[in-house]
């Protein structure tokens, strides 16, 4: 809910607060490992499934980056707290209780958060981190107020067609999946095209990858220029110019 409100916003996105190994967020400090960041990042990316389990379930207790939701969603935290306990008990608990607590016991384990953790992990880091990605600050949405079309599609990028698509369940067509997140993603190759034109025809920054190749290099410049202690291209601050 609160990505997909403030997509790549640094003090309201929570999937851009990244943590000491990965900066992500440009007003975060830089620290001096962080200049290879570009290249352990790939690394990392398996251990995005342990994480992720314990960081929602601490976003949901503390409230970290809440933000003004419809009361319709105000009491979801609960649902979600739930699910993630049952899948903690499930896949961590009931495996060691039923196997014993051992080596052999965890290496069954790990194999259903490595894979699938990276695999989900490295097409939401390409997709919202690259090459000239539009990053804002919460004064520069107070001044130039970007519609919510604008705002969705200059913060994402696509890579591939209907077979990846097919594959990851529409992720690689992420300004579809932002714009929306409702519509079944077997639609997403067939609406793509009507909404690139679209936003072409309004100016609206409409970035499309052929290969996952291309997609990942752009990751990796952009990444290194924020290890590099650099400034993205597309940051918008309160004294940017309009779009």
């Amino acid at each position: 809910v609160q990505h997909h409100i403030n997509p790549n916003d640094v003090e309201q996105d929570p999937d851009i607060v990244g943590n000491d190994m990965l900066r992500f967020n440009p007003l975060k400090p830089l620290l001096s490992h962080q200049h290879f960041q570009h290249i352990y990042l790939f690394v990392l990316l398996g251990f995005f499934g342990m994480s992720y389990i314990m960081e929602s379930m601490k976003h949901n207790i503390q409230r970290f980056h809440l933000i003004q939701v419809s009361r319709l969603l105000r009491t979801n935290h609960y649902f979600e707290e739930a699910t993630i306990l049952f899948f903690v008990a499930r896949w961590i608990v009931l495996p060691f209780v039923r196997a014993g607590f051992s080596a052999h016991t965890a290496l069954n384990v790990l194999p259903l958060f490595i894979v699938g953790g990276y695999y989900l992990s490295f097409f939401f880091v390409i997709s919202h981190n690259f090459d000239g990605v539009q990053i804002f600050e919460k004064e520069y949405g107070q001044k130039v107020d970007p519609s919510f079309l604008r705002r969705q599609v200059a913060t994402a990028a696509n890579v591939g067609g209907a077979k990846l698509a097919f594959l990851n369940g529409g992720l690689n067509y992420q300004i579809e999946h932002h714009l929306f997140p409702r519509m079944s993603h077997c639609h997403y190759p067939t609406i793509a095209p009507v909404v690139k034109a679209f936003c072409e025809s309004r100016n609206v920054p409409y970035v499309h990858y052929d290969t996952i190749w291309e997609n990942t290099m752009a990751c990796v410049r952009h990444m290194k220029l924020l290890g590099d202690g650099g400034m993205p291209r597309g940051y918008k601050t309160a004294t940017s110019p309009p779009p």
